[in-house]
């Protein structure tokens, strides 16, 4: 009795059935292990886990190349991207942050400029990332992007927290340069003011001479 009917009905056909006699004789005919029909059926199961995927009660997928390929691109320590504000996805990010109440990565967002969201996974059509609220710790939230946005998405050098991303920038502001010119001025100033000083004691003095000689 085959046990799962509903794919029996697509695949089992006289051509498959006449297909697999033919493989079975072929091996009897040129193979040196002719012991079972077990062990041809195992040999048939590692070709379908080749080319399929596993039978093992998982979920068959069919590699094209493309998850290979993004998770490659985002290798270890290469996980972090960067979503400038001019990029729809920025928008996007913001939503969904918004939505599950992230308002203090919002405003770090909106301080430095751009968002930081974190690779999470190849799918068939693109890939999903991920929005954390404190680096790779705490909630997050997924979200998917497109093959040809992911293959061009700007990766970031190391993470948020290691780049001090997640701290407000402070102002400092600057104190006013004196010019060149300004502190003359004022040294000019002061040398009048000495002048004028002199002067009167000089005056003085001359009074004090003019009464003595009376």
């Amino acid at each position: 009795m085959i046990r799962h009917s509903k794919i029996q009905s697509v695949i089992d056909t006289p051509e498959t059935r006449e297909f697999l006699k033919d493989l079975f004789n072929k091996n009897l005919i040129e193979g040196e292990d002719k012991t079972s029909v077990l062990r041809f059926v195992e040999t048939l199961t590692d070709i379908l886990k080749d080319e399929v995927g596993t039978l093992k009660g998982k979920r068959i997928t069919v590699n094209d190349g493309w998850r290979e390929e993004i998770k490659n691109r985002f290798t270890r320590g290469k996980k972090w991207v960067k979503l400038l504000k001019d990029n729809p996805l920025y928008q996007a990010a913001v939503d969904l942050a918004k939505e599950s109440g992230f308002d203090n990565l919002i405003e770090l967002w909106e301080d430095k400029g751009f968002a930081w969201i974190r690779f999470h996974g190849a799918t068939k059509t693109g890939a999903n990332f991920s929005i954390h609220e404190n680096s790779s710790v705490g909630s997050n939230i997924k979200f998917l992007v497109d093959k040809e946005t992911a293959s061009n998405i700007e990766i970031m050098n190391g993470t948020p927290k290691s780049n001090g991303y997640e701290q407000k920038t402070v102002k400092v502001e600057k104190e006013e340069e004196v010019s060149e010119e300004e502190i003359i001025e004022t040294v000019n100033d002061d040398s009048i003011e000495e002048d004028s000083v002199n002067d009167d004691s000089i005056e003085e003095e001359e009074d004090f001479a003019f009464e003595d000689e009376v």
